[in-house]
């Protein structure tokens, strides 16, 4: 019996070294030098140096530029990549394929664009732990099945749970376009033959029935259609449709339907013969996911090997291209993610390239535009390249609506200038503009209340006086008149300019406290 405790003890301990947990919160800066840094964007350092602080890239260069920072790494003779982003992937979604309640990727129905796949993701799936030994650090998960599957969302994939694996909250809408073509069963005797799809046009009417629907819907409807609702982002631009097509018709038919609808951030998926059709996808300025490497052509007459050399054709021709890990065990297989592009890069791609696609080309593809626009605009670059010389403007205001959502949004926004650019904060650019909440119009007069308190001290010093009280929704409610006289106006406005402390302590401080309040660890914010 004695002997038996130390076997029992060990079939415990096993499996609790055996499993990953996410790392703790970076306590120290660390800067590896003397590296060969592969940069994701062609450019290879080869006496390179990367340090990071507080989970954040701060400085990417030569060791012989390196900065001050607590822990330094030799990594002489070593290679450096960045982490790899998998694009439409359902990885965390399922866990094996032939027991029915593992699976979470699919939803009755057609249309689903409401269906998110992120709080179905499982951070403690097996498969996700087996992505980050072959450095694949990001996801795009992404629900399956139905005509519209429903939203995907961007994982990184060392967390505790879902919450504390997003990235990118409901990025992106995919629709599956229906085939134009279709086979007979062969084992049922049909001629396998490819031929018409009689089903083509219904399907199409389906989707574009939906499509316009969705389109006039009012969001504060009442009672709310969650799916109309959830295809709001997709026709103010905020969400990013990924178009599912293989073939010529289907791409031609799926983008020229999508942009005449007014839906201009679009991306194609699949893609099979999108070299056929270059200067099209060009001429509409469409991004590519181009379908895995390893697989075989879908039609009889093709190259046996055109698959391996679709994305270099395609980034030869100028089109931004990712590598979509979708197919057969695409789960399992998302950790081959490095293998696809080196299939890629033994078929006609540099080396280099071939990387771009499964680390920059894959966030560009994902990116917020919104920021890259504002980084473009101020031009002085961020992080450690910022460059105070090179900024466009004197005074950056933040202005935004004077309720609680235009406070989360400036919120956000000042939590990325202090975390991006705290040297633009110290050298007195940035401001928060104060637009008012309420006008109240006297008989003589009209008055502007920034909030509830200013409006009550103008009703209480103003007693007799029959006042009207308007509340705007939003800086777009005001008249342009009002906007200038309350907002834009250098005589009338109000401001609020942003500081911080210039003493390194009072700073690490700081940022520590921006890091609590909006990370990603909710147990930090309610300390």
């Amino acid at each position: 019996m004695k002997k038996l405790y130390p076997i029992l003890l060990l079939i415990f301990w096993l499996p609790l070294i055996g499993q990953q947990t996410p790392a703790n919160p970076q306590e120290q800066s660390i800067l590896i030098t003397n590296a060969i840094l592969h940069i994701g964007n062609g450019t290879i350092l080869s006496n390179g140096a990367l340090g990071f602080e507080n989970g954040i890239i701060t400085f990417v260069g030569t060791t012989a530029e390196q900065a001050d920072y607590d822990q330094i790494i030799n990594a002489e003779g070593k290679h450096v990549y960045p982490g790899f982003i998998a694009l439409n992937t359902s990885i965390g979604l399922a866990e094996i394929d032939a027991v029915r309640a593992t699976r979470d990727d699919d939803e009755l129905g057609a249309f689903l664009p409401h269906i998110r796949a992120a709080i179905a993701y499982d951070a403690e799936s097996k498969i996700v732990e087996s992505m980050r030994p072959n450095g694949v650090l990001l996801a795009q998960v992404t629900p399956r099945g139905g005509r519209i599957s429903g939203s995907s969302s961007v994982m990184q994939l060392d967390a505790w749970n879902w919450e504390d694996a997003l990235v990118k909250t409901d990025e992106g809408i995919h629709l599956n376009w229906p085939s134009p073509y279709s086979r007979g069963r062969w084992w049922l005797g049909e001629d396998p033959a490819l031929k018409k799809n009689k089903n083509y046009q219904p399907d199409l009417a389906k989707i574009k029935t939906f499509f316009e629907n969705a389109k006039v819907y009012e969001v504060n409807q009442t009672p709310a259609h969650l799916p109309y609702q959830a295809m709001k982002g997709l026709f103010d631009g905020t969400k990013t449709l990924y178009l599912h097509a293989e073939d010529e018709k289907q791409i031609i038919d799926g983008i020229s339907y999508l942009k005449g609808l007014g839906i201009n951030k679009l991306v194609l998926v699949g893609g099979n013969e999108a070299l056929q059709q270059i200067d099209f996808i060009k001429s509409q300025q469409i991004s590519v996911i181009t379908s895995r490497p390893h697989r075989l052509p879908d039609n009889e007459d093709e190259d046996i090997k055109g698959t391996f050399k679709l994305a270099a054709g395609l980034t030869e021709a100028g089109i931004l291209v990712g590598i979509d890990v979708s197919g057969r065990m695409e789960r399992m297989y998302t950790r081959n993610l490095p293998f696809y592009a080196g299939s890629f890069a033994a078929y006609g791609m540099d080396k280099e390239k071939a990387l771009q696609l499964i680390t920059s080309n894959a966030a560009k593809i994902l990116a917020n535009s919104e920021i890259n626009n504002l980084l473009q605009a101020l031009g002085c670059g961020r992080g450690k390249n910022y460059n105070k010389k090179d900024l466009r403007y004197e005074k950056i205001i933040i202005m935004t609506d004077a309720d609680v959502d235009g406070d989360h949004i400036s919120t956000l926004l000042l939590t990325f200038f202090i975390s991006e650019m705290p040297q633009l904060i110290l050298d007195g650019h940035l401001y928060l503009a104060v637009p008012p909440l309420y006008k109240l119009s006297l008989s003589s007069q009209t008055i502007y209340a920034i909030d509830e308190s200013e409006k009550n001290t103008v009703l209480k010093n103003n007693k007799k006086s029959k006042i009207e009280i308007s509340r705007f929704k939003g800086l777009g409610e005001m008249m342009p008149a009002q906007l200038k006289e309350t907002t834009m106006n250098k005589e009338t406005r109000k401001l609020i300019k942003v500081m911080l402390p210039n003493q390194k302590p009072k700073m690490k401080k700081t940022n520590k406290l921006v890091s609590d309040l909006m990370g990603k660890n909710a147990e930090l914010r309610l300390k």
